[in-house]
């Protein structure tokens, strides 16, 4: 008897390096207290220009330029075209809540959201401009815990190239402080939004609960530990008290409406990125329809 599986054929990439908060757990990897206490002084250190608590400001000072149309437009040609879904009603409204994050990093006009079809629990973001959101993580999260989890792949773009250069070179101590830099642009984004901080926590603690069936992760050692992250977003909760704190300084919300989600014209055959494309972080799923044979 025959039937046709489904299975998700992974380019580039191990599909463990798709799951962007897995592998974190303390448990996975320990790490030493004087090795994490560097990691979280490197991380304050890049963070001594907010002391002042203008975190939108220091944001847009940092911002990298957008990607220009051309390249943009040749990102998403070179999608493949298996392996995305369109949302459920249910997910829609869900999805909705992203746009304040998007506008906060005047990237609403930029990013284009791929829902696509995965085992692990994922949100992550190619190329700098596609973010890319499992059906798993979508239906697993909450609108708040996704919107932690897009202001983090956000931050990424700040730091693109630096984090290429660390995750190439194998320095998985920097590796580690760019992942914490990532969670304080979501902490400080969600701050400013007047959304719950303690989000990103609780996303990152369901998205590894979720994923630890599949084993531990080729990339664990590229993470902070639970312990270290908690420690450090504790210091973020403090940073955002000592800013309130200052003065009538009042939380504007950002309001926006949602680009309508679109279906691309995605080819396979270009599934390699052209030259000069910002190299993905992450992987890209094609997903393969093949036949199997099994026994009467």
């Amino acid at each position: 008897m025959k039937r046709t599986v489904q299975f998700l054929v992974v380019f580039g990439f191990l599909v463990s390096n798709l799951v962007s908060q897995g592998g974190s757990s303390g448990s996975v990897i320990r790490q030493s207290a004087p090795k994490a206490a560097r990691i979280i002084s490197a991380t304050l250190d890049r963070l001594r220009p907010v002391q002042a608590g203008d975190f939108r400001g220091y944001f847009k000072a940092i911002r990298p330029p957008r990607l220009s149309d051309a390249m943009r437009s040749q990102v998403l040609a070179s999608l493949p075209r298996e392996g995305e879904i369109m949302p459920a009603a249910g997910e829609v409204a869900k999805v909705s809540t992203l746009a304040p994050i998007l506008a906060y990093h005047d990237r609403e006009s930029v990013m284009e959201l791929k829902v696509i079809q995965a085992f692990q629990a994922a949100v992550a973001i190619h190329a700098r401009c596609v973010l890319l959101v499992s059906e798993q993580a979508l239906r697993l999260l909450t609108a708040a815990e996704l919107q932690a989890l897009v202001a983090h792949e956000l931050g990424h773009e700040y730091i693109w190239n630096e984090y290429e250069k660390a995750k190439s070179g194998e320095d998985h101590e920097q590796v580690q402080q760019l992942e914490l830099w990532c969670d304080a642009v979501a902490v400080l984004t969600l701050h400013d939004i007047g959304a719950d901080t303690r989000a990103l926590a609780s996303a990152i603690a369901k998205m590894n609960r979720f994923n630890k069936r599949f084993g531990t992760p080729a990339n664990a050692g590229d993470y902070p530990t639970d312990s270290v992250r908690s420690e450090f977003h504790a210091m973020l909760s403090q940073l955002c008290v000592n800013a309130d704190n200052r003065g009538d300084r009042s939380v504007k919300r950002v309001r926006i409406m949602v680009p309508e989600l679109r279906n691309s014209i995605l080819r396979p055959s270009d599934s390699k990125a052209p030259a000069g494309i910002p190299g993905p972080r992450l992987v890209v799923l094609y997903t393969l329809a093949l036949t199997t044979r099994r026994g009467r």
